[in-house]
């Protein structure tokens, strides 16, 4: 019987092939024992290359998500604290509305006191979070407000209507000068993943009350005004009060509310991101002493070609001497 061998160049082309293929299966390995992850061809070849880019996507939106509730939560802490100041001003309104009241001998420095309250609510309403002011609903433009300016703004209005009541009202409606000069453009809330509101503006009552006691108890003890009108200032402040204290308290605990939907949201997200980084382990995760197994059988493999090449090499030079 005859055999029939290969020529020695069919037999380096034969090698060389092979080696091309074993040194891209060890660069494969290499980088599966390096990133304890299957390639894109081990993955392709699987036919699980699109249950892969669905995972990805999952993992983008999961990602885009958690970052939308952790500038919440830093939003919603921030106005927790903001509505805390507030509500310890409307305690300090309360207890020196009873001195404003007609008939009561107010203690001294109370004219200071009403402005500095008011320009503490102020500042506290002026409060910014990640660049945008707090009470700012959804909206990133929002005038600063400015005490002076709005005590300023409501004497005017108050002047020109035909008694108190009606222009401290006319000041604090919806399109009066207190939205058009600071609250333009501002929405009520902004909204969490499931659509709820939570973070309050400067269009929310319990806000606009407790600037609108603010502002009749600084007139209070204007003396620039006549004493009807700081009579009706000082009725209007001990009235409104009380109404902005429970307001104030609502508000609070609707933040607290906001606050544990956001906790709720956040573990479900974690979670989520947790069985999507589970099953995306599934998909392409490799075990390390496997990896590391086929490390060392393709180079030595390699290694046997390199010999197996040098060998043909030498024989094909040989025969052409």
């Amino acid at each position: 019987m005859q055999i029939n061998k290969l020529p020695d160049g069919l037999r380096l082309a034969s090698f060389q092939r092979k080696q091309a293929e074993l040194t891209t299966q060890l660069q494969d390995a290499r980088s599966q024992l390096v990133t304890g992850e299957r390639t894109a061809r081990d993955i392709s070849a699987a036919s699980s290359l699109a249950e892969l880019e669905h995972l990805t996507a999952q993992r983008l939106r999961n990602d885009a998500d958690q970052a939308v509730l952790t500038r919440h939560a830093a939003r919603l802490g921030q106005q927790a604290l903001q509505l805390s100041g507030i509500s310890d001003q409307v305690s300090r309104m309360s207890r020196l509305a009873e001195y404003a009241q007609p008939n009561t001998l107010p203690p001294s420095g109370s004219a200071s006191q009403a402005l500095d309250i008011l320009a503490s609510l102020v500042d506290l309403l002026n409060t910014t979070a990640g660049g945008r002011p707090v009470a700012s609903g959804a909206s990133t433009a929002n005038t600063p407000l400015s005490a002076e300016a709005l005590l300023a703004t409501a004497k005017a209005t108050i002047a020109a209507a035909p008694d108190f009541d009606t222009g401290i009202a006319q000041t604090f409606a919806t399109g009066g000068p207190f939205e058009q000069t600071f609250a333009e453009a501002a929405p009520l809330t902004n909204t969490d993943l499931a659509g709820e509101p939570f973070a309050a503006g400067l269009q929310t009552d319990a806000i606009r009350d407790s600037l609108k006691t603010a502002i009749s108890l600084a007139l209070a003890f204007d003396d620039t005004i006549s004493p009807q009108q700081r009579t009706a200032a000082a009725i209007s402040a001990g009235t409104s009060a009380p109404d902005a204290a429970t307001q104030m308290r609502e508000l609070q605990a609707d933040i607290g509310r906001a606050q544990q939907r956001l906790e709720t949201d956040q573990t479900r997200l974690t979670s989520e991101r947790l069985g999507l980084d589970l099953e995306r382990e599934a998909l392409i995760g490799v075990d390390p002493a496997e990896a590391a197994t086929k490390v060392q059988a393709y180079e030595a493999q390699l290694e046997t070609l390199y010999i197996l090449i040098r060998r043909t090499n030498d024989l094909s030079l040989a025969r052409m001497l």
